[in-house]
């Protein structure tokens, strides 16, 4: 049967530290929520678990003051309030020979597949 979904070799992620986000994380995971590089390597060793080879992993974190809304409502808790917002992106590219649909790469993670982008 082929594939539906090609493989990526590179995507990115975008998320906050909201233990209800990730799925399936065991109490260590979770411990490294709050710290951007910390649930960096949470992640690379969850797709390395599963047999993806990371080449190359940034991870930066934006702090920014944010107002709720509609459209973040399916991944942050909508408010009428502004307030101060921590979240990160991180790029994760894999060796040539590996790779994975993106449904797959989420749930190897343990996060909504909306978090997962492929770079433009």
């Amino acid at each position: 049967m082929a594939r539906k979904e090609a493989d990526l070799a590179i995507f990115t992620l975008a998320s906050d530290y909201d233990p209800a986000h990730y799925k399936n994380w065991d109490e260590k995971e979770l411990s490294a929520l709050g710290n951007y590089e910390a649930t960096a390597e949470v992640i690379k060793a969850r797709l390395e678990r599963n047999g993806l080879k990371v080449k190359e992993m940034y991870a930066i974190e934006h702090k920014s003051e944010k107002k709720g809304t509609p459209q973040s409502e399916e991944c942050h808790s909508v408010t009428n309030e502004t307030k101060l917002h921590y979240h990160y992106h991180i790029l994760v590219k894999f060796e040539p020979t590996h790779g994975a649909a993106l449904q797959e790469i989420a749930k190897y993670i343990g996060i909504a597949p909306e978090a997962i982008e492929r770079p433009k």
